[in-house]
């Protein structure tokens, strides 16, 4: 007598027979945390099978949607990838009351964390707008406006000591020539 065994796909309840419960329930439970890698010898050894007949079972479980499978296509990956289509779940079950009560403690969680970020950094800027280091050091009129002779006026070096140069680095600046010269 042949017993049939029912399962529940992508594609709704399937009938599978013996000899592909027994590799479909051995596939389940290797693919209960994820995908996994394995090799197609393996599957046939591991359920006394030849080869051949563990490639067609492993399809016919695939086209039934109850199995993911990845080929292996230039051998380099250690086997098929195999993982379990058809996961039950308890989205369905879900109380949204208590989801919506859990998910606004995850935002107010975020949000506090990222104020204690900001006052910890010294933020004090608009965090929508690109952050530029020039205007802290840039002198600049009432208006926040750079005056125009501040920029033209004098040398590279005197735009550069205008700018806000750090006083070591104007002095390296006037060393350099003369490290040319020598």
């Amino acid at each position: 007598m042949i017993h049939a065994t029912t399962w529940h796909g992508r594609r709704g309840p399937v009938i599978l027979g013996p000899t592909e419960h027994r590799v479909a329930r051995w596939l389940a439970d290797r693919t209960h945390h994820g995908r996994i890698t394995l090799r197609m010898v393996d599957v046939a050894q591991a359920n006394r099978l030849e080869r051949s007949e563990a490639y067609r079972i492993t399809a016919r479980l695939r086209i039934l949607g109850l199995f993911g499978i990845e080929n292996d296509r230039g051998g380099d990956k250690g086997g098929r990838r195999f993982w379990r289509t058809a996961i039950a779940h308890d989205g369905a079950e879900l109380d949204e009351a208590r989801h919506r009560e859990a998910w606004s403690r995850v935002v107010a969680w975020a949000r506090a964390r990222g104020a204690r970020l900001r006052a910890w950094l010294g933020e004090r800027h608009d965090h929508t707008r690109p952050f530029s280091h020039g205007q802290l050091s840039r002198p600049t009129d009432a208006a926040g406006v750079i005056p125009p002779d501040s920029a033209a006026s004098g040398t590279f070096l005197d735009r550069l000591i205008a700018g806000g140069l750090a006083p070591g680095l104007v002095a390296d600046f006037m060393e350099a020539p003369r490290a040319r010269r020598r």
